[in-house]
């Protein structure tokens, strides 16, 4: 397989974000990151792109999602600081009403490590807090009522890391591990 033609795709989206994107937030992110990084600029020493015009038309023929959630998509990137959108004059537009009706949008992924860092571990630390506060109980699956029951029934003292601890946030505090 040839990677001529091909698009760097950061690790960190893979390995931390792609779990908690919404799909028309992926699917606009790497529209994104198609138009930016997946260019290599002959003019700028054959480096990659870091900011590229994209319309909202472009951003629905390449997504296939409509006006309406591309918007709402870019609105959440912009808030969970994976993207950065600029106007034609250089000021950062983080409110959809002033995006509103504008034709010329420049668009920045944020995917490096060095500047996501501290916003990795916001987010992380926030899921932690409002998963272990908000003890939220479902009802089990037949399949689960009978593993507790034999599970009751075997150990009547010992106690599951997983009772405490949810899996999801055992995932997140690994991913915390791999990245320090």
């Amino acid at each position: 397989m040839s990677l001529q033609q091909t698009t760097p795709v950061p690790n960190l989206l893979f390995d931390f974000f792609l779990p908690d994107l919404k799909e028309v937030e992926l699917k606009v992110l790497l529209v994104v990151i198609r138009k930016t990084l997946g260019w290599v600029e002959k003019k700028n020493n054959r480096q990659r792109k870091q900011i590229e015009r994209i319309s909202v038309a472009v951003l629905s023929m390449n997504s296939g999602c409509s006006r309406r959630a591309i918007s709402g998509a870019i609105q959440s990137l912009i808030d969970k600081k994976l993207l950065i959108v600029y106007d034609s004059r250089g000021n950062k537009i983080s409110d959809p009403d002033v995006r509103k009706g504008k034709f010329t949008l420049y668009f920045q992924p944020v995917l490096k490590y060095g500047e996501i860092n501290q916003i990795r571990k916001n987010v992380l630390n926030a899921k932690a807090e409002s998963s272990l506060d908000s003890k939220q109980i479902l009802p089990n699956t037949n399949k689960e009522t009978e593993l507790k029951k034999d599970k009751e029934n075997t150990s009547h003292n010992s106690t599951s890391i997983h009772s405490s601890n949810p899996h999801h946030i055992i995932n997140h505090i690994n991913r915390i591990k791999y990245y320090e």
